[in-house]
């Protein structure tokens, strides 16, 4: 909780904040994986129908199976995922706040908000059938398992605060809070990275379901499907050689 330093209803005895010592989980399901590269300059709507190679880590872009005329179904959104001052080892320890690095100490806190933006998601009627087929032959049977598509993804970004050690004595004003005893005074805010979260469908579940006629199936968003298959026991999500992170790879 953040105070008004120089309000007259301030009282000089405010609780300590306690700094969190965990992060959010953003991976709220076994299929889906962080996609590692920044976001910042480009449109995550280019991951929809990427392959996912779960062996060696990589979402091919460029082997993207939409239709020209596909229309993902995009929602903007403005939703606090999480927000918390942090203990400087949790900082120290996090691959995704490296840009916090050599920036937080004993003088200098970091408030860290995670909003998520963005979600946007397909159906099985925006995956070009004869390119994904032709795809899958080139895949033997028993190595499709080793391959997704992704149907949808999450964004996310991150954003600090940074607060320094202040005296409490004399004219302060705005926002602080209080840390370990001491007084802390916002006095710089920083914009991150975007954070993607990918949602991904195994390769041979979407052959399965590509040429589909039924119309109740191909008006069903891929997750939906995809859900309802891995909560009936219809399809087993095999666990990811590399469960923290994919690399976006965005040429041949």
């Amino acid at each position: 909780m953040l105070f008004c330093f120089g309000c007259d209803d301030v009282p000089g005895n405010l609780p300590d904040i306690i700094p969190a010592s965990q992060l959010p989980v953003f991976t709220k399901h076994v299929n889906e994986i962080e996609i590692a590269d920044s976001f910042n300059n480009a449109d995550p709507t280019m991951v929809l129908g990427a392959i996912v190679e779960r062996t060696n880590g990589l979402v091919h872009s460029f082997d993207n199976f939409l239709k020209e005329d596909a229309q993902a179904e995009r929602k903007s959104i403005s939703e606090i995922a999480f927000r918390e001052f942090l203990e400087n080892s949790v900082v120290a320890e996090a691959e995704w706040l490296t840009f916090l690095k050599g920036k937080v100490n004993d003088s200098t806190r970091a408030e860290v908000t995670v909003t998520e933006i963005s979600n946007a998601s397909i159906g099985i009627s925006s995956i070009n059938k004869d390119k994904l087929q032709a795809f899958a032959q080139t895949v033997p049977n028993e190595k499709r398992d080793d391959y997704g598509v992704v149907i949808a993804y999450r964004d996310f970004v991150i954003n600090a605060s940074f607060f320094k050690e202040q005296s409490i004595e004399g004219n302060m004003t705005g926002y602080g809070a209080k840390i370990g005893g001491k007084w802390f005074g916002k006095h710089e805010g920083l914009s991150a990275d975007h954070k993607v979260i990918a949602v991904w469908s195994p390769l041979p579940f979407v052959i399965d379901n590509v040429g589909s006629g039924d119309r109740t199936i191909r008006a069903m968003p891929l997750t939906v499907l995809t859900d309802k298959a891995i909560n009936d026991g219809k399809i087993h999500i095999k666990p990811l050689d590399r469960p923290k992170q994919f690399k976006l790879q965005i040429n041949p």
